[in-house]
Formats: C-alpha cells, structure tokens, sequence
C-alpha cells in the first residue's frame, strides 16, 4: 500500500513538473509574443531609420528604448550635462531628460512606475548636482542650458 502510495505520489510530482512548464511555454509562445510585436517594431524602425519617431510615446509605455532614442534626438544633451557634473548616474540623466520633454514629478512617477516621493527626492538630489539656486527652476535650467550649447 505504501509503495503504491510512493509510486502514485512521484508520478503527480513529475506530470507537475512537466505540464508546468509545457503549459507556460505554450502561453507563452502563442499569446506572451503580442506584447512584444508593437516594441520590437519600434525597435526596428529605429535601427532601420536611427532616429525615434515619437519620444512621449515611448516614455509613457516606459520603454526600455527612451534613453537610446533621447539620445539619438538629442546627442549633445547627455554629454553637456556630464561635462556640467560628472557624477550624474544614468538615472539622474532619465530625470532630467523626462524633465527637458515638459513631463512633471507625478507624470514621471506615472510612467516610471516610481513612488511620488522617489521622484522628488530625486530631482532634489540633481538640483544640488546641477547646482541651482533655490528660486531655480530645473525645466527652465535645461531648456536654457541645452538651448545655449
């Protein structure tokens, strides 16, 4: 009785563990690629054409694909600021990017998927990078800034 028992119990484990993942792959393969189709072709027209064609589409899906396109649009942008404070992380440039295309802290935190107050403390910490006055608006800043190089 108890070896049945053992014998029924390694056959449920391994129809378990081979319908598990057989059933993950066919969903998978049949509808987890449509929520790539749009991505990839963007991606393409990307690489094909090297430039983006619409920026806020991409940060409001919060594409992986924003940063290179930004950069493709705007190539001195990046360069300028880092020149300006070297120690601005990748995501500080994100920020001030998301910034320079007129988005405000609950947009940016919106589409990042960020909390409220992350994005905050995050433009305060570029703002004292970036070394602006109190009275400073950093929109105005990079929009001026940019707009002189």
């Amino acid at each position: 009785m108890i070896e049945r028992y053992i014998d029924m119990s390694i056959i449920i484990d391994i129809v378990i563990f081979l319908v598990f993942p057989v059933s993950v792959f066919i969903w998978y393969k049949y509808y987890g690629e449509e929520y790539y189709i749009e991505e990839e072709v963007s991606c393409k027209e990307l690489l094909m054409y090297g430039y983006c064609l619409d920026i806020n589409h991409l940060i409001e899906r919060n594409s992986p694909y924003f940063w290179y396109c930004f950069q493709k649009v705007y190539p001195d942008f990046c360069a300028g600021l880092l020149e300006e404070n070297p120690s601005l992380g990748i995501s500080e440039l994100k920020l001030c990017a998301y910034i320079y295309q007129r988005y405000k802290s609950c947009e940016i935190a919106e589409y990042t998927n960020m909390p409220m107050t992350s994005v905050k403390h995050n433009l305060f910490v570029v703002e004292n990078k970036l070394k602006l006055l109190p009275g400073e608006n950093l929109q105005t800043w990079l929009r001026n800034y940019y707009a002189t190089e």
